[in-house]
């Protein structure tokens, strides 16, 4: 917006009803409303086609908008089926190692005995905790 338009709009909010009234009626003569020299039916007319056609963008809109987000989506489905496969890769890789190769180390102390302790329905957590049970 001009500084001029703006220093006569601000001019128009002060002073005194007749001044408003004179400032307003002088302003219609230069405003660049296309409604302007239209009549009360060419303006709703106006009005409903303008509200259509922001119907029609806002359609656009969500729909692109749906389309964003299931591009979304489909980036993080994909994401973490990667993520999984990584996962299940590494688990394939160490125990393929595990098979292949099990008689070049001893096997740790406390793998031998938490087998045994198992069995019984002894987990760590009992063990840390001082309780055991069957379970």
């Amino acid at each position: 917006i001009p500084a001029a338009v703006m220093r006569k709009k601000f001019s128009c909010t002060r002073g005194s009803l007749a001044d408003v009234t004179e400032c307003v009626e002088s302003e219609k003569n230069t405003t660049n409303d296309p409604t302007f020299e239209m009549s009360l039916e060419q303006k709703l007319q106006y009005v409903l086609k303008t509200l259509n056609d922001i119907r029609q963008e806002d359609q656009i809109i969500a729909k692109k908008f749906l389309h964003i987000y299931a591009e979304i989506k489909k980036s993080k489905v994909r994401q973490s089926c990667m993520i999984h496969q990584d996962m299940l890769d590494e688990v394939f890789i160490r125990e393929h190692d595990n098979v292949k190769v099990p008689h070049m180390c001893d096997a740790p102390v406390n793998k031998r005995s938490s087998q045994a302790l198992k069995q019984c329905g002894v987990t760590r957590m009992n063990i840390k905790s001082k309780r055991f049970s069957c379970s």
